[in-house]
């Protein structure tokens, strides 16, 4: 699922969320080369409290961002704040006149997270490794680019079970046991790490993905093939490289990597990639039903979107559920001569037009009854946040090229994406549309019909409403039916969970500066059939740039947002095995 724009909010000190963000503090006097006071005290998930005793000028954004029980790194140590732990004490013994301070110096006990003690060393190691092995794992990356997985084409079946084969072997080369399991069309590729070793209780994550892509449409538009993966200027260009491949392979190449430290995961992961993703996903939620206790989690990760611009990172926290509709009105048994029978019956064109003309005040506000009751207002500290870093109108007439803005009064650009609800016609059919004329009264009319909601709507009561509004509009003199082609509700996540501020963290640590909250705009109806089955929320990860042209031609994957991408998954899994307690 490709980021169109994004409703943001970004994890400054403006917001709540930003609080979690480090302030600057001033350090702890030091006495006989002992720190006299703890530096920063931190709480930790279990809302127990310990004292983090760290040398100066060690305090990390980053770290005290994702509220995480880690000693934040040294502002020295600039390539991750969990690489830089280990040289902690290195820096102390250089402030305390050659003698080496440990945390059990003086009456201050330092008090770490469990795993936090190791993973720091593991971490670079598996950072290392990365490095190390990135050309096999781009190479990899291209072959599993060049299966060509259109899931909507039937005649590419044998595409998509061998590369269901292709992604078990890549689990079984980072020692994860997995296997293919049948659907009623497309295989998916399920796989389990297993227990962390003497953490009975480590947090279990559950990496989603999809191996099927788009259609390549008009082949003339590509300028290399869409299943010969080409590079050229540093980017990769290929069917799926963004959506949702190669934002696969940083997962399976992090596997990988952290296999190469010869120590176990810090936290058990399983994966869940499918085949249907881009034809709706119709089987997953019975696969998911089927095998939940083989799927439970405490969290579902998937990076199936973007980042905020090219150098800037995005977390969806937020999406809008859909009501996808089908009107259908019939007249006359067939068409008729419009000088001879107009005027005498309904025109089922004309009928229809004046339904979906119903639907909007002439300010563009649905007219539904009880369409807005369930809308959730945004906060204070959402609206300021938009306000900073949200889409202006300038920026919405370049990306669209429409004329002007237009849409619900009270509401700017960015608030009316993504955070307030919406009706459009899709699709509008009648009549006689080929060259030149033909004066016919039409036998019937059709529009397709969609609905994004966001907040607390529920899609069965606004599909009820929607249905009762449409019949009310319409006349005796045709013949209506109403079809219904989706129904899903918005989803929303916490954004103070230890999920997502390891998640925080993690991003802001890869990219140098914090994401970007966003509510999208899109819809993702797995995210809440995940929540209800399974019980877990969704940590989105995405690493593709926002304009990687998705489901059109000539789609690219940088190669800096797979090695950027890989790097975020491996300090993600990091933060994630300090986490839990």
């Amino acid at each position: 699922m490709p980021r169109q724009s994004a409703m943001p909010i970004s994890a400054s000190p403006a917001t709540p969320l930003g609080n979690q963000l480090a302030q600057s503090r001033p350090d702890p006097p030091v006495r006989d080369g002992r720190y006299a006071e703890p530096r920063v005290a931190l709480t930790r998930p279990d809302n127990r409290a310990f004292e983090d005793w760290l040398p100066p000028n060690t305090a990390s954004a980053a770290s005290a961002a994702s509220g995480l029980n880690c000693p934040p790194r040294s502002r020295r140590n600039s390539a991750s704040a969990m690489a830089g732990l280990p040289n902690l004490r290195a820096d102390a013994k250089a402030e305390s006149n050659g003698r080496t301070l440990t945390p059990r110096d003086g009456p201050y006990r330092m008090n770490p997270c469990s795993f936090c003690t190791g993973s720091p060393t593991l971490l670079e190691s598996a950072l290392k490794a990365f490095d190390q092995k990135r050309q096999a794992y781009l190479a990899d990356l291209m072959t599993f680019l060049r299966f060509e997985t259109i899931s909507a084409q039937s005649i590419h079946a044998d595409d998509m079970r061998r590369c269901t084969e292709w992604i078990r072997g890549q689990l079984d080369l980072a020692g994860i046991e997995a296997r293919v399991v049948p659907t009623a069309r497309h295989p998916a590729v399920l796989g389990d790490s297993g227990p962390v070793p003497g953490r009975p209780s480590a947090t279990t994550l559950l990496v989603y993905g999809h191996y099927d892509v788009q259609p390549v449409g008009d082949l003339r538009l590509w300028k290399s093939p869409p299943f010969e993966p080409a590079i050229r200027d540093q980017t990769i260009f290929a069917r799926g490289s963004a959506d949702d491949k190669g934002q696969i392979m940083t997962h399976l190449a992090a596997m990988r990597a952290w296999k190469e430290t010869r120590e176990p995961l810090p936290v058990r992961v399983k994966f869940l990639i499918e085949g249907e993703e881009e034809i709706g996903s119709a089987h997953l939620p019975d696969l998911v039903r089927e095998r939940a206790d083989e799927l439970a989690c405490d969290y579902v990760v998937l990076s199936d979107t973007s980042t905020y611009d090219h150098d800037t990172p995005a977390m969806d926290y937020a999406t809008r559920g859909l009501v996808y509709k089908e009107i259908i009105v019939d007249g006359p048994a067939r068409d008729l001569h419009s000088g001879q029978y107009g005027g005498t019956v309904a025109n089922p064109a004309n009928v229809l037009a004046g339904i979906l003309a119903s639907l909007h005040d002439g300010n563009g506000r649905v007219t539904i009854p009880g369409f807005y009751d369930d809308v959730r207002p945004l906060s204070s500290d959402e609206r300021q946040a938009l306000a900073q870093h949200g889409m202006s109108d300038t920026q919405l007439l370049a990306a669209t090229g429409s004329p002007a803005p237009f849409g619900e009064p009270g509401f700017t650009t960015t608030e009316r994406y993504g955070a307030r609800p919406t009706l459009d016609v899709n699709g509008l059919v009648s009549g006689y549309i080929d060259e030149g004329a033909a004066t016919i009264l039409p036998s019937r009319a059709a529009s397709k019909v969609s609905m994004r909601l966001v907040g607390d709507q529920d899609p069965d009561k606004i599909s009820k409403a929607f249905d009762a509004a449409v019949r009310m509009a319409c006349p005796a003199t045709v013949r209506l039916t109403i079809l219904e082609h989706s129904n899903c509700a918005a989803y929303l996540a916490p954004t103070d969970s230890p999920g997502m501020k390891a998640a925080i963290a993690a991003l802001t640590e890869t990219y140098g500066k914090p994401p970007i909250l966003t509510r999208g705009g899109g819809t993702l109806p797995i995210l809440p059939m995940f929540r209800k089955i399974l019980g877990a929320d969704s940590i989105m990860l995405g690493f593709s740039s926002p304009d990687c042209n998705v489901h059109s031609p000539n789609e690219f994957f940088h190669l800096h947002e797979f090695e950027t991408g890989t790097r975020c998954v491996l300090r993600f899994l990091s933060l994630m095995g300090g986490v839990h307690s």
